[in-house]
């Protein structure tokens, strides 16, 4: 880690999580020349002040990580468009139009089941009242 990325790296620290006061950070060199930053709160009436931990463990905030997250999901959320009025009226008539339509093929379905009983394997016509011709006119109706 070169002089740079640690003075960016102390720049950035978060402030304390208890009592949001600034850090402090104390540097010591280990047998292989890299710097272990140690950060402790400025405050030492705050329990974070009375210890020294690394900077790893005082950047990890896991509450406030889910925290932030959720709030970034609900901003992003609201940013969201919805469907206008106008839309969802354009929907209920497309689906109103799909109910009909689904209306009128069970109604012709019925008509054609009683034009042919079907018994086993056997077919038999209904009286004369379902001819084709009278079955055509009775769906042309219902549309």
């Amino acid at each position: 880690m070169n002089f740079d990325e640690i003075v960016d790296l102390i720049d950035n620290l978060p402030d304390c999580p208890f009592c949001k006061s600034e850090v402090v950070t104390e540097t010591d060199w280990n047998e292989s020349e890299q710097p272990e930053i140690k950060v402790s709160c400025s405050n030492e009436e705050c329990p974070a002040g009375q210890i020294w931990v690394s900077v790893k463990h005082w950047s990890t905030r896991p509450l406030e990580d889910a925290l932030q997250k959720k709030l970034e999901l609900a901003l992003a959320h609201d940013v969201q468009s919805y469907p206008t009025a106008d839309a969802y009226e354009k929907v209920c008539v497309a689906l109103e139009k799909n109910r009909k339509k689904l209306d009128i093929a069970l109604r012709t379905l019925k008509i054609y089941r009683d034009m042919v009983d079907i018994e086993g394997n056997n077919y038999y016509s209904l009286p004369q009242k379902y001819s084709a011709t009278t079955a055509l006119r009775e769906i042309e109706n219902i549309k």
